[in-house]
């Protein structure tokens, strides 16, 4: 079993399959989300909380994927600016998708999702950056 040191080293330098798996979770489900929000609704289906939640959780989830998968060492403005790209193109598309519309309030959302997404990878990269310091100072214990 490897030591926690290690686990943290090889999430923070990753192997060529790693950074593989990392690109495609974040674009596998940037193409599902996309594919989703394009999809007709049925008639009468309107706006509701769960709906604000399912745009805060996805761009969360995927401004986190982004920066994890490149852009690793900042900067946080591109990903947010990649990210509101990504709500402003599903917002407008859906003007002409059948039973979908634009709405603020999703873009509202997707903000407040990104702003999460990007503060939780922050959060995670210098948790990460710690416990690999700590794991490379040498041990202080007396022999």
């Amino acid at each position: 079993m490897k030591s926690p040191s290690v686990a943290v080293q090889q999430v923070a330098q990753p192997g060529p399959w790693l950074k593989l798996l990392q690109r495609l979770a974040f674009w596998i489900p940037l193409v599902i989300s996309i594919a989703v929000a394009w999809t007709p609704n049925p008639a009468g289906l309107v706006a509701s909380m769960a709906g604000s939640v399912a745009h805060i959780a996805a761009a969360a989830y995927l401004a986190f994927a982004l920066s994890l998968a490149h852009y690793r060492h900042g900067p946080w403005p591109a990903v947010a600016a990649w990210m509101m790209v990504w709500g402003v193109t599903i917002e407008l598309v859906q003007l002409f998708v059948d039973g979908r519309g634009a709405q603020l309030a999703d873009l509202t959302a997707d903000a407040l999702g990104i702003a999460i997404g990007c503060t939780g990878y922050a959060l995670w990269q210098r948790l990460t950056h710690r416990a690999r310091d700590q794991a490379d100072k040498p041990s202080s214990s007396p022999a």
